[in-house]
């Protein structure tokens, strides 16, 4: 029998999560399926304490009359409860007032006494209590934010007694450190989450919302594909090779014509080819489902009329940032080899000319951008251009200018620091 006062005490490593790379918060959902015991309720008493080992957290302790039981067996009329939350984050604690009604997420048989926290931000097994008149941060598996009382509890109602699916179920967890995250073997699945949503469940440099491995999921999935957001419709792509199937194969399959794309290119000349993340994705999926799949295009290079364009489309905005207001690029031109330089096979060079007025007086720029990997030396003079300085290189290109008057030595500094630019004369 589960005893009236639940001690129920946060693991100093569940507190170290909030400070992980990764995080994983469970949707409503699979908080209803995992949780042994689920009871509303609403406070009868609160009040507050504290620990002097944990200085960063504040306590609060509350007494909860038990309306129903909404999963496991419970025969107190009463709960106490103690839990954790931020002190910083008033919307976390809410009012925990008298009168207020609760859902309470329990683990009676747990051993390691955890503190309860509010909203499921960042639960690994912790008790849960979802305030019903000031949820916070609670969300469906498709990532919708629940905060109507009447929508919480119906989802909790539908999803208690979930068993996964018998042709999802044989999924095993997998040896890799990565798949078995994703695929923990529980009837479960972590789906990577962008947007509104990861600032609120955000707890380093990857969030996740953990959600049933359901035929939901496939088809929430399935619709995720085709969004115009590149990150959801590929890693959707991606999470469906979870899912097998006749219908999963048949969408994967469509998905390797996916016009979705990526333009991918370098700081100083822009787009340089289009990737298409969606059909690489599907194709993977479907080598992992043991499908033979010809390999789709994935890669697009633009044509050098395109890259000409994407250059000056960068460039109109850097030349208005470097230069001032009355800046204009007037012209990009692709760059020829200079004397006693050697190309090489991969990307062209640009010509970008810019004009700036200041009165009357009318400045020519040039600026010239060459692939890092074009060979020779350092402060040779470029062709048709005898009096270009070069002024250093990025990750990709390498970055040299010149200008019919001259230019303070202030306003090169200022190109160097915006491109992040590294001299290499060496």
């Amino acid at each position: 029998m589960l005893r009236k006062c639940l001690m129920l005490l946060l693991l100093l490593g569940a507190m170290t999560l909030l400070r992980a790379d990764i995080s994983s918060t469970p949707s409503l959902e699979w908080l209803a399926v995992k949780t042994p015991l689920i009871v509303r309720g609403t406070v009868a008493k609160g009040e507050d304490f504290t620990k002097t080992d944990t200085p960063y957290y504040s306590f609060r302790r509350l007494t909860f009359t038990v309306l129903e039981v909404l999963k496991g067996k419970l025969a107190e009329k009463t709960l106490t409860v103690e839990a954790c939350y931020d002190p910083q984050n008033v919307e976390e604690i809410g009012e925990s007032a008298k009168g207020h009604p609760y859902l309470l997420f329990l683990h009676p048989d747990d051993r390691s006494h955890q503190y309860a926290v509010f909203g499921s931000r960042h639960v690994l097994d912790e008790p849960v209590l979802i305030d019903l008149q000031h949820p916070y941060q609670v969300y469906l598996a498709n990532m919708t934010h629940l905060e109507k009382p009447e929508a919480i509890l119906a989802t909790v109602r539908k999803w208690t007694g979930w068993k996964p699916d018998p042709l999802l179920a044989h999924i095993p967890a997998s040896k890799e450190p990565s798949e078995s995250f994703i695929v923990p073997g529980d009837g479960s699945i972590r789906l990577q989450v962008w947007g509104a949503i990861q600032d609120d469940l955000f707890c380093g440099s990857v969030a996740f919302l953990q959600v049933p491995l359901s035929e939901d999921t496939r088809a929430m999935l399935l619709a995720r594909s085709h969004l115009g957001d590149i990150r959801y419709a590929s890693d959707a792509a991606h999470m469906l090779r979870y899912f097998p199937g006749a219908d999963t194969v048949m969408q994967l399959r469509a998905m390797l014509t996916s016009p979705v794309t990526q333009p991918v290119g370098a700081v100083l000349t822009g787009t340089g080819y289009l990737m298409y993340p969606v059909r690489q994705a599907a194709y993977e999926s479907l080598q992992a489902l043991g499908e033979k799949v010809t390999a789709p295009v994935t890669s697009q290079r633009l044509t050098p009329q395109e890259r000409l364009a994407e250059v000056k489309k960068s460039w109109t905005v850097y030349a208005r940032e470097l230069f001032g207001a009355n800046s204009a690029v007037t012209a990009v031109q692709l760059a020829s080899t200079p004397d006693g330089w050697q190309r090489s096979t991969g990307g062209d060079g640009f010509a970008v000319h810019i004009t700036r007025t200041t009165g009357d007086t009318r400045m020519q720029l040039t600026l010239y951008i060459m692939p890092r990997d074009w060979a020779g030396k350092k402060h040779t003079g470029l062709q048709g251009a005898t009096s270009a300085m070069y002024l250093g290189n990025e990750s990709s290109d390498q970055l040299y200018f010149s200008s019919d008057v001259p230019v303070p030595m202030a306003e090169l500094e200022k190109i160097k620091t915006r491109f992040s630019l590294v001299d290499s004369t060496g």
